[in-house]
């Protein structure tokens, strides 16, 4: 058209006319690329499989993208996965491990042009969505308690509710645990429910719900796992000895096979006429020894028995064996000037037997004898004629010999077992009688009042005096081996009755005195 001035290149037009064509049919084409639909993302072996429902049409293949970080920050392809019908994709890049944190995802459908195998061509990504990444577990060992903490980024639509499945590595069970909402779960591992099992491996995982049951969309977190490790827990607890130790209080002992365990002992007491224990304090158990001991110095043992009850308890305070055994107490009296009378409260415990008694004597001061007495004996009749009226002192101890009950069941009786409790320990004095004449005669059979002959037991500060009727002084003289003949400076005295005055010490310091009279005849 050379008349208006333009001039029509027919080239350059055709050019762009088939390059808006190729537009338009490359638009048509992606708008006939389906968006595919995640359908869940589950963790299995420590890699995330991503699972979609398959497009049905215009479609050559699926492209896996991976959001790095826990919120999706940048993308990065993964693959291609060719087939229309494909719908899983296995992420086994090592740095996408989903036990380690959260690993969110998107897909795009892919469609070729042509000859084009570029892939250049293809719909809209897919709204991401993740793994659910689950914390290590906190187990708490003392007070049996898990805590669980997970995040979950990109979730599915619909979200209903989070599913806590638990496996028990060592019994190989798998069960549902318990249903929440929340992203963190706490439980306490209680008797009579469920309870970890001790040194069992036990492994939780979530799996987050959503959509409907007939749309049903699910992703899971990596198992996490933990060994249900308890303190050492004490095998054996036995009341060793319960024995009073020189009337000052009650030491406790107790075998327990602390060789493999640190823990504690609890120590409760009742007294005879109590009715209830009261909690005495823990003995600390180390792994050092197989007797732990305490000492009891509140107990008036001069005045009655006590029962201790004992709990071994591991290093968190949780027990679980229990003995008891009780402390024995004396008592005794004068019965007569030939007999003294003994009586003591049974020893008992619930892992040792008395196979028998011993009283412990002393005699002024120094050991005289053992008497054994059969398990049953709770009283004993002491004669002691040999020494009347010598006014000693009798130290009395009883001494329960027990064995464990189970080296009895097996008819085992070792002697180096033996174990041996104290009662406390009492004195009985057998008070000094003098049987004295009552006449002399100078010259006689008795020819001396001498009052220190019938004096058989070892004394001090010996005086002996005498007076006539009218208060004076006749005689006096502090030598245990003199006595009076009747005369006053060489004077004979008269017949008649006459007054005198004994005292002196005996050895437990206590002082007598007597006084009588006596007849001299002439």
């Amino acid at each position: 058209m050379a008349g208006d001035g333009w001039q029509i290149n027919w080239n350059v037009m055709k050019r762009w006319i088939g390059v808006l064509v190729f537009c338009i049919c490359q638009l048509t084409m992606l708008a006939q690329i389906p968006t595919p639909v995640m359908d869940s993302i589950v963790v299995v072996n420590g890699q995330s499989h991503i699972y979609w429902t398959p497009n049905t049409s215009n479609t050559d293949g699926y492209r896996i993208s991976h959001l790095e970080g826990p919120y999706g920050t940048a993308i990065t392809d993964l693959g291609i996965i060719t087939g229309i019908n494909s719908r899983e994709y296995v992420d086994t890049k090592a740095s996408n491990n989903p036990c380690s944190n959260n690993q969110n995802y998107c897909i795009v459908a892919y469609k070729l042009s042509g000859t084009d195998t570029s892939w250049s061509n293809g719909a809209n990504l897919t709204d991401a969505r993740g793994t659910i990444f689950l914390d290590k577990i906190s187990f708490e060992n003392c007070f049996r308690t898990i805590h669980l903490n997970w995040r979950y980024a990109y979730r599915f639509p619909g979200f209903n509710h989070y599913e806590v499945y638990l496996t028990n590595r060592s019994a190989k069970t798998d069960s549902l645990f318990t249903i929440t909402t929340d992203t963190t779960y706490d439980y306490t591992s209680l008797p009579g429910g469920f309870e970890f099992k001790r040194d069992s491996i036990y492994c939780f995982r979530i799996v987050a719900i959503s959509g409907s049951d007939a749309d049903k969309k699910v992703s899971t977190s990596c198992s996490q796992c933990f060994t249900a490790h308890y303190p050492p827990k004490p095998d054996v607890l036995d009341a060793y000895s319960v024995s009073v130790y020189q009337n000052k209080g009650v030491s406790i002992s107790c075998l327990i096979d602390s060789l493999k365990i640190n823990g504690y002992v609890g120590i409760s007491r009742e007294a005879e006429d109590e009715n209830g224990y009261t909690f005495m304090g823990y003995i600390p158990v180390k792994g050092d020894t197989s007797v732990v001991s305490g000492w009891d110095s509140t107990a008036w043992v001069n005045d009655k028995w006590y029962r201790y009850a004992m709990v071994a308890l591991d290093s968190c305070f949780i027990p679980y064996l229990y003995d008891m055994a009780n402390s024995i107490h004396l008592g005794g009296k004068v019965e007569d000037s030939r007999t003294n009378f003994l009586h003591w409260n049974a020893y008992q415990s619930l892992s040792d037997s008395v196979i028998a008694y011993l009283i412990l004597r002393k005699i002024s001061g120094y050991a005289d004898s053992v008497i054994q007495l059969p398990a049953d004996s709770l009283l004993y009749y002491d004669r002691i004629s040999l020494y009347e009226n010598l006014g000693l002192e009798f130290d009395y101890l009883v001494q329960a010999v027990v064995l464990p009950r189970s080296m009895l069941n097996d008819g085992i009786a070792d002697s180096l077992q033996y174990r041996y409790c104290n009662s406390n320990s009492i004195v009985i004095f057998q008070n000094l009688k003098l049987f004295l004449p009552n006449a002399f005669r100078p010259g006689g059979i008795n020819p001396k009042f001498s009052p220190g002959d019938f004096i058989k037991a070892e004394i001090s500060n010996f005086r002996l005096t005498i007076f006539n009727r009218w208060g004076q002084q006749l005689y006096t003289t502090t030598e245990q081996s003199e006595g009076w003949d009747g005369r006053m400076n060489g004077e004979d005295m008269p017949t008649g009755v006459y007054v005198y005055v004994l005292s002196f010490t005996t050895q437990r310091g206590n002082t007598v005195q007597q006084k009588g009279t006596v007849t001299l005849v002439r």
